[in-house]
């Protein structure tokens, strides 16, 4: 995956969680298959916290609804 972590532009929902991504929240930008992942599901994915993400964003977007990662398979 070709993945940047990026301030969204547009809102949208995370390709993993389907939590909402509104405009101007930080998120990774897959730029081969087009679909934003959330801090927190990037995070689970990788095993490590984002390190150009704020306090409040390495936990996610700051947002209650979030429901973070999904577990188990695919």
């Amino acid at each position: 995956m070709t993945a940047k972590l990026i301030r969204l532009r547009d809102a949208g929902t995370c390709s993993r969680c389907v939590c909402a991504l509104p405009p101007g929240t930080r998120g990774w930008w897959d730029t081969e298959m087009l679909v934003a992942t959330c801090l927190d599901c990037h995070s689970a994915s990788t095993g490590e916290a984002s390190h150009s993400a704020g306090p409040a964003q390495v936990l996610g977007n700051g947002r209650s609804d979030c429901p973070g990662p999904v577990s188990g398979g695919a």
